[in-house]
């Protein structure tokens, strides 16, 4: 019975492997902060912008359609605002303001959620696409009194990044089962331990 278990569990991942690792984008996680502001902006710099190394490629930046931002509290009213500075104009400070209850999208149960923003949506996009570097993140005031920790910031994700700029950056990303993790799942499964599926994506 095992043994069909897991063969039953290896076609369908593997169905979900060809569907998802054949896909023409790809999400790519930003990981924690490397640009604060103050404590009500903070975000994300490219490799170099400012002098210092990071794991953000601004060119998959500019190949992404938009941002998403898991978060464990939900906004307390007000705005989630888009903030960036980037080559075209270093001086220039450019801002987005999105109405909390446009771009945020709760959780069935809890009070965390998804804040989800199409890049589409902003007047200075297309500069900031056609930048060699630069800085954007999310600023977050809630009821006038609190900060981007009140959110609980849990991490972000660029979707819409073609799967060819991924892979010429060589950046991580997200959404794709790998062969190994089918494997371990299989005889995980015939052999009655705990099921484990590795969702990194192998080069």
């Amino acid at each position: 019975m095992k043994k069909i278990l897991a063969v039953v569990l290896v076609l369908i991942m593997a169905f979900a492997f060809t569907t998802t690792a054949l896909a023409d984008t790809v999400g790519v996680p930003l990981g924690a902060f490397s640009w604060v502001n103050n404590d009500n902006q903070k975000g994300w710099v490219s490799d170099g912008y400012d002098g210092d190394p990071t794991s953000t490629v601004w060119a998959v930046v500019a190949a992404s359609t938009g941002i998403q931002i898991r978060v464990d509290r939900a906004p307390e009213g007000g705005s989630i605002f888009i903030i960036a500075q980037a080559s075209f104009n270093p001086s220039q400070w450019n801002q987005q303001e999105f109405a909390t209850a446009d771009v945020f999208t709760a959780d069935a149960e809890g009070d965390g959620g998804v804040i989800r923003i199409s890049w589409s949506a902003l007047p200075f996009w297309s500069d900031l696409a056609g930048s060699d570097g630069g800085k954007i993140g999310i600023g977050y005031w809630g009821d006038g009194t609190g900060d981007i920790s009140n959110l609980g910031f849990v991490s972000a994700i660029l979707v819409g990044v073609p799967r060819s700029v991924a892979e010429e950056h060589d950046v991580p990303t997200t959404g794709v089962l790998t062969f190994v993790g089918l494997a371990i799942a299989a005889f995980a499964v015939s052999g009655g331990g705990a099921v484990v599926i590795s969702r990194k994506l192998k080069k």
